[in-house]
């Protein structure tokens, strides 16, 4: 929750809190029209548990939170923290003693985020998020491809996201 909740206590609509959100993505959702809205549901949700969280430490997600397709949302927090943006630490789901934690990773660039929207967008266009794609592939393909910097319309790039 931001610091600046009371200056805003007199909007009831903000009395619950919220979460400051760089201006930067406002921009990247415009340039970026293939990327889906469910992955900036997602990235919000993950930034609120993180970058929004008392603690701006470490945050925990339930995915049942997010109001977008669960399969989606894993895809997407999975290439996130594939590409470097957030470090993922894996709770124990069995005992259920656990759930999974996510920090940002405060050193990334804008030219970071670009790379990696472009490489999302195309795992998408060659089919990423269908149902038979697992989701560790989907993450691993997409982080590599954004830590690559490659041009997605080489020949190489689209064998990568093509279903094997």
């Amino acid at each position: 929750m931001s610091d600046t909740t009371d200056k805003f206590e007199h909007i009831p609509f903000l009395k619950a809190g919220f979460v400051e959100w760089p201006h930067e993505f406002n921009r990247l959702m415009r340039n970026n029209p293939k990327v889906p809205p469910s992955f900036w549901i997602t990235l919000l949700h993950l930034w609120s548990a993180t970058v929004g969280s008392r603690s701006h430490k470490w945050g925990r997600i339930s995915f049942s939170a997010i109001p977008v397709r669960s399969k989606s949302a894993r895809k997407f927090i999975a290439a996130l923290c594939e590409a470097g943006f957030f470090w993922c630490t894996a709770g124990r789901y069995g005992g259920h003693t656990e759930s999974t934690r996510y920090q940002i990773q405060p050193d990334k660039m804008l030219v970071d985020w670009e790379r990696f929207l472009d490489a999302l967008s195309w795992a998408i266009h060659f089919g990423g998020l269908e149902d038979d794609v697992p989701t560790r592939k989907f993450g691993k393909l997409v982080g590599q491809a954004a830590k690559q910097s490659v041009d997605p319309m080489q020949d190489s790039v689209r064998k990568l996201f093509r279903k094997t």
